[in-house]
């Protein structure tokens, strides 16, 4: 945390990227002690923000708001408490991309759960396969990390990439040491709990437990061993999150409520009423993404956006996209969706990102280019993301910081002609022209008219310039031929020039050269 006015700050996320459109948007901020006040600020005349969101006291979410971006990606920085946010808008060419695509669709049984580390690897609670197992993103492969367990129901991150895991079926909240391949109890039904379907972490690293069993929000404060009561009276807890304020997101499946419980105190809040929801993410900006599994008869599942701006929902995976019984979610740094696609045994990610579609023109000749760089520029574009091309003559090259390279061959079809990029769902048309040949003249028709005189055609009619050239040596080089000088048009495609005799002339040659 940063200290301001003796207070100490941090925030939910160091960077945001926004699309081209005017808008608004938020940052989770991190205030101890909670009567500690800040004050906030931009360095860009195109980001703003509100009277009341220029100072304050204690946690809460920022607002500012963005003007239009008429050119090129910018960027620009809000500061809160201190704090640095860096502000990307993508450029006025881009649009946002990116579709439902499937990471993993084998060796699964049950998928429940996720979490995502800053690499993009995602880890999965396995659970009729009583593990847990890591989809690898560098690889694109599933690896078993930990097996052995009883019904894992949940699982959460640290920053050093322990994994915490709420195994159902043992009443067990487990720690796993990916150095030391080591499994430990952190929490057991003989230290307060029953059985748990949620498990969440803060960037603090204080634990909450949704302890199903008992109806009860539970939290081990970091260092702690004592279990602290946060809420309680719920019917099913599921899964949870918690934000860098210590916020915590809760869904009760049979209450059919998203609560907030808001850090230090007591207050509960209802988010979003009426609708059995079975997971919710929250992001750096204190925006919350919930999984509706969809209910009887089709369980056709869908995610919807809970912004932090203005309390709106918005859809982000409508229902009828292929989820089934979907059942859990995660978020990486930059937003990308991760979803635990339960009832079709796979795991799933929306890409959140931009793309410039401008379509890109070449020339006829063989070569090279690049396309604007795709935002942010870590996106994952390794298979299943990897651009492709739909014509043999244009390949895909290498990929470095989101700018796809590609080349292509000479067009010597006679016509201009178009290859497709695709790119994650986007499509940028490639133009090529057709390459611009000229048929080679031939000399026909050569006549000596009188001494040193002669008259010559072409086999084809010529349009650009030529140069007459001769020597007596048919084998030497052109570049050693001598000019002849400039032939007279007499006629069309009719031409005539004097080359006069010199000494020991006994034959000579004549071509031309174009141009």
């Amino acid at each position: 945390m940063h200290s301001q006015a003796l207070g100490l700050f941090s925030l939910g996320t160091t960077n945001l990227l926004e699309g081209p459109g005017a808008g608004s948007d938020s940052v989770v901020l991190a205030a101890s002690p909670s009567t500690a006040a800040w004050t906030a600020s931009t360095n860009a005349s195109w980001l703003h923000l509100s009277v009341a969101n220029q100072s304050g006291v204690g946690s809460t979410n920022v607002v500012f708001s963005f003007d239009a971006n008429p050119g090129a990606t910018r960027s620009g920085v809000v500061t809160v408490g201190g704090k640095a946010l860096t502000v990307t808008q993508a450029g006025a060419t881009y649009v946002s991309a990116g579709v439902l695509t499937t990471l993993v669709s084998s060796n699964l049984n049950r998928p429940i759960s996720l979490a995502v580390d800053a690499a993009g690897n995602v880890f999965i609670c396995d659970e009729n396969n009583s593990a847990i197992k890591e989809w690898v993103a560098a690889s694109n492969s599933l690896v078993t990390v930990v097996s052995g367990l009883g019904a894992p129901a949940s699982l959460a991150l640290d920053a050093s990439t322990n994994i915490y895991i709420a195994d159902a079926g043992n009443y067990t909240i487990l720690k796993y040491n990916p150095v030391s391949n080591n499994l430990s109890t952190v929490v057991s039904q003989y230290t307060g709990i029953s059985f748990c379907e949620g498990v969440a972490l803060d960037p603090s690293g204080n634990l909450y437990i949704a302890d199903t069993g008992h109806g009860m929000v539970k939290e081990l404060p970091v260092g702690g061993s004592s279990l602290l009561t946060l809420a309680s009276g719920y019917s099913f807890l599921e899964q949870m999150s918690a934000d860098a304020a210590g916020n915590v997101y809760l869904t009760d499946f049979n209450k059919a409520v998203v609560d907030e419980y808001v850090a230090g105190g007591s207050n509960v809040v209802t988010l979003i009423p009426s609708v059995q929801y079975k997971d919710a993410k929250v992001d750096g900006t204190g925006s919350l993404y919930v999984m509706n599994d969809g209910g009887p008869p089709n369980y056709s599942s869908s995610v919807i956006k809970h912004s932090a701006v203005n309390g709106n929902l918005t859809s982000v995976v409508p229902a009828g996209q292929g989820l089934f019984a979907s059942s859990g979610l995660a978020l990486d740094a930059t937003g990308n969706i991760y979803i635990a696609d339960f009832g079709n045994n796979a795991i799933k990610e929306l890409p959140v990102a931009f793309v410039d579609p401008t379509a890109k023109s070449e020339s006829g000749a063989a070569g090279s280019d690049v396309l604007p760089a795709v935002l942010p520029v870590t996106e994952n574009l390794n298979p299943p993301f990897a651009p492709t091309s739909d014509q043999s003559w244009l390949t895909i090259g290498g990929i470095t910081n989101g700018v796809v390279s590609f080349s292509f061959s000479a067009n010597n079809s006679g016509s201009n002609r178009t290859a497709n990029i695709s790119l994650l769902g986007k499509t940028i048309a490639v133009n090529q022209s057709k390459n611009a040949t000229i048929t080679r003249p031939t000399l026909v028709g050569l006549k000596l008219l009188s001494k040193g005189v002669l008259q010559f055609s072409f086999t084809n009619t010529q349009t650009t310039n030529f140069t007459l050239l001769s020597s007596t040596n048919a084998g030497l080089a052109l570049s050693n031929w001598t000019v002849v000088g400039t032939p007279s048009n007499i006629a069309p495609n009719v031409f005539q020039f004097t080359s006069p005799a010199t000494t020991n002339d006994r034959m000579r040659f004549y071509t031309v050269r174009s141009p």
